[in-house]
């Protein structure tokens, strides 16, 4: 079974308050938008203290660790490169272009490693993902309205 099909329901709050109200930005957007430009900066660091938090905490958050580790790392690494271009932008403009490119695309691939890291460490299983693969009329496992849901 796969951790989202057998969660609690504390476990389905967790999930939905670090997919769409944590690792999407929206802390930091909303910061932004009420004309804290610092926020950008200030607030992923707490966002990725708070999924990690979720992250290590006990066992009832266990089957969520991977999927929260990974949401952590891909916000750690969008925040290397808002950091990179905040701080190294001013800089970068006296370097060549190229040099430039090679840094702010270099800091791209940080979110990369770290969830290939994250990846590596928690080995997925495809019993642990809900795709089934060469069917495209799979069974999502999702309900609507006590209907399940279908991709076509």
């Amino acid at each position: 079974m796969t951790a989202v099909r057998s969660s609690t329901r504390a476990q389905a709050v967790v999930l939905w308050i670090a997919v769409v109200g944590l690792a999407t930005g929206l802390p930091a957007s909303l910061a932004g938008a009420a004309g804290w430009a610092a926020g950008r900066l200030v607030l992923p660091p707490v966002v990725i203290s708070v999924l990690l938090a979720f992250a290590l905490i006990g066992r009832k958050f266990a089957p969520l660790r991977p999927l929260l580790l990974v949401l952590a790392a891909t916000v750690a690494g969008l925040h290397v490169i808002t950091v990179v271009s905040e701080l190294l932008g001013p800089r970068l403009e006296s370097l060549p272009v190229a040099v430039g490119i090679l840094v702010i695309n270099g800091a791209k691939l940080v979110p990369l490693i770290l969830v290939a890291l994250v990846l590596l460490a928690h080995r997925p299983r495809l019993a642990d993902s809900a795709l089934r693969f060469g069917d495209p009329r799979a069974a999502t496992g999702l309900r609507v309205a006590g209907r399940s849901l279908d991709w076509r």
